[in-house]
């Protein structure tokens, strides 16, 4: 089986659901063109359409850069922040556009992947719920081709690996550390790697150690555009 050389992304509460519950929001900004990445999570519990459940508004990621054509305001703000959270208008507008609100159930041990310029959000799990007991339980992991890393996005990864940091949605070009916003976050998290995250190809995904790019094996699409 051929393989793709690849890097990834670590990252890794809640109210019930109230009717027009709503954060829909994009990761990628106005300054990346086309697809820049997959974003993932994999699910270590069941999550349905009644749970803390995943939602994307269909097709939207095909709608990315004309959405900031048409809202000049939003385009300015993600220059400086790429996250960028939607208003009343804004998501009516994609709907309008026939990208429609769904819901997305994963079973336990299911991964899903979609274009990180696709609108999405999640929502808080309804009242009285069959399975109240259960707790969502993601990993999300986002992935880019090796090659596009620079000396830079290394030099990052490299800091990041060594000091068991989280990072937010880019494996590469643009990464940022994740913030703690919770105190206990120091006393749960994992002190030591794992022996799984010190192996060989654990450290090939966090930049850690080198690919080959001259190895025969595909090395992924060129790098993508920027503005």
């Amino acid at each position: 089986m051929n393989r793709t050389h690849l890097m990834c992304t670590e990252t890794g509460e809640a109210d019930f659901r109230l009717h027009g519950d709503c954060w829909m929001h994009l990761d990628q900004g106005v300054k990346r063109r086309g697809l820049h990445a997959y974003q993932g999570a994999v699910y270590l519990e069941e999550s349905t359409d009644k749970d803390y459940c995943f939602r994307v508004m269909d097709g939207s990621h095909d709608f990315h850069s004309e959405f900031f054509r048409a809202f000049p305001y939003a385009s300015e703000k993600s220059k400086r922040r790429e996250f960028y959270k939607f208003n009343e208008e804004e998501r009516t507008w994609y709907e309008n556009n026939g990208c429609q609100l769904i819901c997305v159930p994963v079973p336990k041990g299911g991964i899903v992947l979609w274009d990180a310029r696709t609108a999405h959000d999640t929502i808080a799990p309804l009242s009285g719920r069959p399975d109240t007991d259960r707790w969502r339980c993601v990993c999300f992991v986002s992935m880019t081709p090796a090659i596009w890393a620079g000396k830079d996005d290394i030099e990052f990864k490299n800091k990041a690996y060594a000091e068991i940091a989280m990072t937010t949605h880019w494996s590469s070009q643009g990464q940022k550390r994740r913030k703690s916003e919770e105190k206990c976050d120091d006393v749960l998290s994992i002190k030591k790697l794992p022996v799984i995250a010190r192996t060989k190809e654990a450290k090939l995904l966090m930049g850690v150690n080198s690919y080959d790019f001259n190895d025969g094996e595909p090395n992924g699409s060129p790098a993508p555009y920027w503005m």
